[in-house]
């Protein structure tokens, strides 16, 4: 059994890798002329302005690192691409993706180590670009060269994972205080900030009924806890009341992955855009506007949706073989999710089989009744009971070495350490923002790797009056006859 247990959890890390391998669609930007530009797993993909896939790039064959994390404009009519881990801008052809420069911001030392996980770019017509740093609580301004020029004032913003040019001057968001904020185009000081209400349903709840409350309420409807900003970029859409909306934003939940997308208007006032039918959310990885029409990347579906400047939802973009090359990736998506839990729950259940087999075997074996006038031999105090106990509880398969049961102690250690090594990785992968992780994914891996710790401590308590091997004993402390 425990070969077959190791041979399920192999199974779950190698299906894992296959889903960290399987992003789907990611990066979009609109080039002058209709161009779209796409970024699928590993692959660059140029389209026309009617879906019609026209051009696949290999990342790696225009010297991207990895997939493109991120697709921009530039000013010169280039396409800017930026992968993650990487502090560095890859400026490519327009038409070909061929490699053209690399533009490497040089950031002053204490903001140098988000440079590689920078969340979103916005270039000026002069070539100057702005990078919003996420969790460095700033954006950050360099010239066309890379050189850096200024950054925004401490408290500015409380995280920022979004901004464009507009109008001779920046507007960003503040992610986690709910506001649009316009900087001074030179050296990025606050010139405005436009608070954005969150959903009346969410005001309600903040005060007096609890965390636990709000996420039962969020749970049943999403749309209650969409409050953080996220992607942002100037809008086209209708305008309402004689006045055009200023940008197109993408508020999300707390995982910063689930929310749909609006456009927001100086006073504050927000047009949702609808969510597709049978979804509760759009997970929304980048948006750009083509013309008058509002293009999303959809994460939750593996498909670019399309919204007229009204706000009306229209059919997904891109021709039918795009869709069924989305579908495709997103199906063998879903079958390694399925893979994943499949191997982690046969390795469970095959671990408990096994240790259900051995407290049967070891019941068989014990001595027949009648017996207890002939107490067994307890070297092992209540103190080094308790410590066989948290030893296996911190460090599964210890409490069971201490004791000399050396092959029921490495079954413990070998399950654990492979179950921890999928949380680590979940969790590195999370921070690395490789690809999105939600957090019921990370919780899961968690209790996971720590499902052996607790069997394996049980099972050193259970067996706290047991002895070890000794010259002339058996395991139970009893001298053979």
């Amino acid at each position: 059994m425990l070969m077959l247990a190791l041979a399920c959890v192999a199974l779950a890390l190698w299906a894992s890798q296959r889903q960290t391998l399987t992003q789907g669609p990611w990066g979009l930007a609109v080039l002058p002329g209709g161009q779209v530009w796409l970024s699928v797993d590993e692959e660059l993909w140029r389209l026309d302005a009617d879906g019609q896939r026209q051009q696949v790039v290999r990342a790696a064959d225009v010297g991207l690192p990895g997939a493109a994390g991120e697709l921009m404009p530039h000013p010169a009519g280039h396409l800017a691409a930026w992968s993650r881990r990487s502090p560095t801008l890859h400026l490519l052809d327009a038409a070909s993706a061929q490699p053209l420069a690399l533009l490497t911001p040089q950031w002053p030392p204490d903001l140098a180590r988000h440079g590689d996980t920078a969340i979103s770019y916005a270039f000026a017509p002069d070539g100057r670009v702005a990078i919003a740093a996420g969790g460095g609580h700033t954006v950050a301004l360099f010239d066309a060269q890379g050189r850096y020029l200024a950054r925004s004032p401490p408290n500015t913003f409380y995280f920022t994972n979004g901004l464009w040019w507009a109008d001779g001057g920046w507007w960003c968001t503040d992610t986690n205080r709910f506001a649009l904020v316009r900087l001074n185009d030179a050296d990025l000081t606050e010139i405005r900030r436009i608070a954005l209400d969150t959903p009346q349903s969410e005001r309600r709840l903040r005060f007096g009924r609890g965390q636990l409350l709000r996420r039962w309420f969020a749970s049943i409807d999403p749309r209650r806890s969409w409050r953080f900003l996220s992607l942002a970029a100037a809008s086209r859409g209708a305008a309402r009341g004689g006045q055009a909306p200023l940008g197109t934003v993408a508020r999300l939940a707390n995982d910063m992955e689930q929310g749909h997308v609006v456009d927001v208007w100086p006073d504050g006032q927000q047009r949702a855009y609808p969510v597709p039918d049978g979804q509760n959310a759009l997970q929304p990885r980048a948006l750009a506007w083509l013309g008058d029409t509002l293009l999303v990347v959809d994460g939750q579906g593996f498909a670019i949706r399309r919204y007229d400047a009204g706000g009306q939802r229209l059919p997904d973009w891109g021709d039918a073989a795009v869709q069924t090359d989305q579908a495709r990736r997103h199906a063998a998506l879903q079958s390694w999710r399925g893979l994943y839990r499949l191997g982690l729950t046969g390795a469970v259940l095959l671990l408990l089989s096994g240790l259900g087999a051995s407290v049967w075997e070891r019941r068989l074996k014990q001595a027949p009744a009648g017996m207890e006038d002939k107490p067994r031999r307890a070297l092992a105090s209540s103190a080094r009971a308790g410590w066989q106990t948290l030893a296996s509880l911190l460090i599964p398969g210890l409490g069971q070495w201490i004791q000399g049961r050396f092959g029921v102690g490495l079954v413990y250690f070998v399950f654990w350490l492979m179950l921890m090594s999928q949380f680590v990785f979940a969790v590195w992968v999370a921070w690395a923002s490789i690809m999105g992780v939600t957090p019921l994914t990370l919780w899961i891996t968690g209790v996971m790797a720590f499902v052996p710790g607790l069997v394996a401590a049980v099972d050193a308590w259970r067996l706290r009056e047991r002895t070890p091997n000794k010259p002339g004993t058996d395991y139970a402390g009893k001298i053979p006859e």
